[in-house]
């Protein structure tokens, strides 16, 4: 590419390291004279003084870093400088891209801030959690203004501490002075400072890899602005999102003139009054692999867990293919991937010539995966038109989300693109159907006596398995390496693909894992890149527990819990995601801040969840997936309970209280227990969770609160110091049926079976129990107490009887499954 650089590339750059000098200038960073000289050309004027002094910070760092780019970086520098004076950028020839880096750096934000016109000092205030300010709209009010007065709840604000991203345990506190004594802005600039020296700088495209996560790493947790505004959006998300934009406005080929009519209707507040505001410019894309439960669960339980977790982390493979040859064909950088967890994916992108490219590589992407998978996968993509006027905030709520053509925000046209993808996942294949009839319509096989693989069912010609289960057996191996190789090849969409890296490279990608940097290597769940000499790192939840390097069976896991011998499902998902999306920010639904919302909650589900499994259940905590908002572990079953507790009660930390998870839980019957089955029916008990309040727990056929499950634990643990000093197994089973069969009443009593709930009978079982087996005061006092939890007034407590069943299983003398 030269020292040149073309005027793609420098506007990126530029975007990603316009405000890096908020850090420099919060650190205490001096600025040269040369730079001091440029306050009055550079530098908005406020009351006679100049504001925004970051600018020349930032245009000091980047010279710093990238002077050796000469006219490349003597560019950056200058766009840098002067994204709030564009009307003195010293060049005609580039004004218009500092024109464009200006009207993105407002867009990302959502408004022109006028509280930024006067940010004449420097605010060290740590970032906000933005999930402290998670509220929703009342139902008293009427019009946008009533509603926003009127949001339920308002909570204390928290505070993120300041570090580099991957380095610690990161949860808000309600002390400023807390979340910055964690880290100091000196150190964090001084270890930016030292990466930003060791940046690879002989490739522009390579740089903007690696600019990308460097911002990332650095300014997750470090506020974009905190001048008189509310600092809730990160660094990273604003640099992110203004690079997006001005990528896609560059790309569009707007005008100069059309740029200036449109920072002009901003500056005057005209909002939906200007015809040239509400023309559609942008496109927001979506993208999804369809079928992804059939296929991860559709296998037998013998054998499954050797390629289960490589079943798993191949679909996120195939969804971030699907996205990067999106951004390949359209010519794009890494930036405009404003999220990528959970099996989907949105890009921002420009409208012109963007259907036609996006239906080819559909159609492509569909073309192998009908081929490799018989149906079972598909992509699907939609997309929604974007305006200039929807990335301005709005007043009040965001409206439901409709099927309209265009969308009046970009939070609303978010939602209708999810919308149109489950629309898509109902018409799969259509764009194939004169092409792939045969693959579609069938027959594939022979049928008849051939043999078939024992996992997935296909015919093979010999051996046990089809050589697509053996690689994914090999790609649940390598997952344990710590680099993932990336890299682009030509596509080949003909072929027929029989294992996991031929279906990438017909698709057009080439992926293998190393325990060595290797060329376009990521460093994965680690954040020392620059060091390591990658172009950047991946959060991945891979964690499997292994004896000698070999991945653990489900019986092997079984054997590993107290008392019944059987392993067990946890699934759990985030409650109420559509709707914190769309009106759970009130008027500050900006995409910038929603790209904070998107990044913090895909960085707890990819990295934090990996690691507590990893630290605290590394025995028996089989992570098939976590990522975006929702999460599936494999494990005994006795561990899962204290695993889901320490989940919930991280994510409520987390996300101040603000968001809340919905689970369930299911134990396997038997060994031979198909785990689709089990899967399914966690997958069953979760919706049960949700579809009776949401913010619960179904585990043993009851449906409790998260309070109410943590008091059952406590009962349970009671139970069983009951049973442990009582010794003897014979009175251990006499307990357990004791209150089991108080429950039995219960039941019966629902059902009709007897008119009125016998409380006695119980309660006379329990005293006659304690005669017989507790002579010691003491103990006698605990059963005493232990019946006063079970009952209320004259009826058992609801769902106290899965503490009998839960202290039942834990206390089942069995070696091996029955």
């Amino acid at each position: 590419m030269g020292n040149e650089g073309t005027d793609l590339q420098l506007l990126v750059l530029s975007a990603l390291w316009h405000d890096v000098g908020k850090i420099a200038q919060k650190a205490g960073q001096r600025l040269g004279n040369e730079y001091e000289n440029l306050k009055n050309f550079c530098c908005p004027s406020f009351q006679g003084y100049p504001s925004h002094i970051h600018v020349l910070h930032s245009g000091q760092f980047v010279w710093e870093h990238f002077k050796t780019l000469d006219n490349a970086g003597k560019n950056i520098e200058n766009l840098v400088l002067y994204h709030h004076r564009p009307e003195n950028f010293p060049s005609l020839e580039r004004k218009k891209l500092c024109k464009i880096l200006t009207l993105s750096d407002w867009l990302s934000s959502g408004e022109r801030s006028e509280s930024e016109e006067q940010e004449t000092v420097s605010s060290r205030a740590p970032l906000i959690s933005i999930f402290s300010r998670i509220s929703f709209p009342g139902q008293g009010g009427n019009s946008p203004q009533e509603n926003q007065k009127n949001l339920q709840p308002q909570k204390p604000e928290e505070y993120f501490p300041l570090m580099p991203l991957g380095s610690g345990d990161v949860f808000p506190t309600p002390k400023q002075e807390e979340a910055l004594n964690f880290n100091s802005y000196p150190e964090l600039y001084q270890a930016l400072n030292e990466d930003a020296r060791k940046l690879k700088k002989d490739n522009l495209d390579d740089l903007i890899t690696q600019s990308y996560f460097l911002i990332m790493k650095y300014g997750f947790f470090v506020p974009s602005a905190s001048w008189k505004t509310k600092p809730d959006v990160t660094l990273f998300g604003h640099s992110q999102t203004t690079a997006a934009i001005a990528t896609c406005i560059l790309k569009e080929g707007i005008s100069e003139e059309e740029v200036d009519l449109v920072k002009n209707a901003i500056l005057q507040g005209k909002g939906g009054e200007d015809s040239t505001l509400v023309e559609p410019r942008f496109l927001l894309i979506g993208g999804d692999i369809s079928g992804i439960q059939d296929f991860i669960y559709s296998i037998t339980s013998e054998g499954a867990l050797k390629s289960l977790r490589g079943r798993s982390f191949y679909l996120q493979l195939l969804t971030e293919a699907l996205a990067k040859s999106l951004l390949r064909e359209l010519d794009l950088p890494i930036t405009n991937l404003l999220t990528c967890a959970g099996g989907h994916f949105f890009i921002l992108a420009p409208q012109k010539g963007t259907e036609e490219k996006l239906e080819k590589v559909k159609r492509d992407f569909n073309s192998v995966l009908i081929k490799a998978h018989r149906g079972k996968l598909s992509a699907v993509i939609a997309t929604c038109p974007i305006s200039w006027k929807d990335f301005i905030k709005a007043p009040g709520p965001s409206p439901k989300v409709g099927e309209g053509s265009v969308a009046s925000g970009f939070v609303e046209a978010w939602g209708k693109v999810g919308l149109r993808l489950g629309i898509g996942k109902r018409r799969k294949y259509r764009e194939l159907l004169s092409s792939e009839r045969q693959f579609i319509f069938g027959p594939i096989d022979e049928g008849g006596t051939k043999k078939v693989c024992q996992l997935c069912g296909e015919e093979i010609e010999e051996g046990e398995k089809c050589s697509l289960c053996q690689s994914f057996e090999e790609l649940s191996r390598d997952l344990s390496r710590d680099f993932l190789i990336e890299k682009p090849i030509a596509p080949t969409p003909d072929l027929r693909p029989s294992s996991w890296q031929e279906v990438l490279n017909a698709l057009g990608w080439e992926y293998r894992f190393s325990n060595s940097p290797q060329g376009n290597s990521f460093l994965i769940n680690d954040t020392d890149f620059v060091s390591r000499k990658c172009p950047g790192f991946k959060f991945l939840g891979k964690y499997v527990p292994a004896v000698e390097g070999r991945i653990i069976t489900l019986d092997e896991m079984a054997q590993k819990a107290t008392g019944l011998k059987r392993w067990g499902v946890l699934r759990g998902d985030v409650d109420h995601l559509g709707r914190i999306f769309r009106d759970g920010l009130g008027e500050e639904k900006t995409i910038s801040r929603l790209n904070t919302l998107s990044s913090l909650l895909s960085y707890f589900f990819s990295f934090y969840v990996e690691k507590l499994i990893k630290n605290d259940f590394p025995d028996s905590g089989y992570l098939v997936y976590s990522g975006g908002d929702d999460l599936l572990v494999l494990g005994a079953w006795d561990k899962l309970p204290e695993l889901a507790l320490k989940i919930r009660e991280k994510f409520t930390k987390f996300t101040s209280s603000s968001c809340t998870i919905s689970c369930g839980l299911t134990i396997s019957p038997s060994d031979k227990f198909p785990l689709y089955r089990a899967a399914e029916e966690a997958g069953e008990m979760e919706d049960r969770s949700k579809s009776q309040g949401r913010n619960r727990i179904t585990f043993l056929e009851e449906t409790m609160t998260w309070d109410q499950f943590k008091e059952i634990r406590n009962l349970t643990e009671e139970i069983l110091s009951l049973i442990k000093s009582s010794g003897e197994d014979k009175q251990v089973r006499s307990l357990l049926r004791i209150l089991q069969a108080g429950y039995e009443e219960k039941y019966q009593l629902e059902k009709g079976i007897i008119p009125l709930e016998r409380i006695w009978r119980f309660v006379y079982s329990l005293k006659r129990f304690g005669e017989r087996y507790f002579q010691n005061a003491e103990r006698e006092n605990k059963l005493m107490d232990l019946r006063n939890k079970f009952i209320c007034g004259y009826s058992m407590k609801p769902h106290l009887n899965v503490a009998a069943r839960w202290a039942e299983f834990l206390t089942r003398k069995e070696r091996k499954y029955a």
